[in-house]
């Protein structure tokens, strides 16, 4: 799936370059993309919440 083979390319970039780690930011309502990380191995770090103004 092309999907994952560019995030491993992200992740062989970070990692020539030192990185610790990499983040991705996604909406709570999207459910298909936290599902597809979490199979990817990610794991949930944080939630951030915000009022529009």
């Amino acid at each position: 799936m092309f999907v994952w083979a560019l995030f491993a390319e992200v992740e062989k970039y970070a990692r020539k370059f030192g990185a610790q780690r990499v983040e991705l930011m996604v909406w709570s309502h999207n459910a298909i993309a936290q599902k597809a990380y979490t199979a990817y191995g990610m794991t949930l770090q944080r939630s951030i919440y915000e009022i529009a103004l």
